[in-house]
């Protein structure tokens, strides 16, 4: 792979990553769109955590599954997910973590 068409590998993921990120996004921010981090700010209504440590600990889900993928034959127990799927999740857990400390005003 060169360098070109790593760039093009990157804009395929991002573009597939924003594009589920807005169907996901339709289920877990609130009828009206209004509250993209809606689902995750639960973890800190409950006093468990911040939103941000919740948003982590999700990405680390992702994470070690795809851990588990790469140290076996590249497949997963789970068949409704695939690697791809997993890295395009993770994608989205970094930019949701990105964009709510943005909000918070957090460099």
């Amino acid at each position: 792979m060169n360098t070109d068409q790593l760039l093009e590998h990157h804009a395929k993921l991002t573009r597939a990553a924003a594009a589920l990120m807005r169907r996901k996004n339709s289920d877990y921010a609130g009828k009206d769109g209004t509250r993209p981090f809606r689902n995750f700010e639960l973890c800190e209504a409950m006093n468990l955590c911040r939103t941000e440590v919740g948003m982590a600990v999700r990405l680390s889900d992702k994470i070690q599954r795809l851990a588990g993928a790469l140290s076996s034959d590249g497949t997963f127990q789970v068949s409704d997910e695939t690697f791809d799927d997993t890295v395009l999740d993770a994608i989205n857990y970094l930019i949701l973590i990105s964009a709510h400390r943005k909000q918070q005003g957090k460099p």
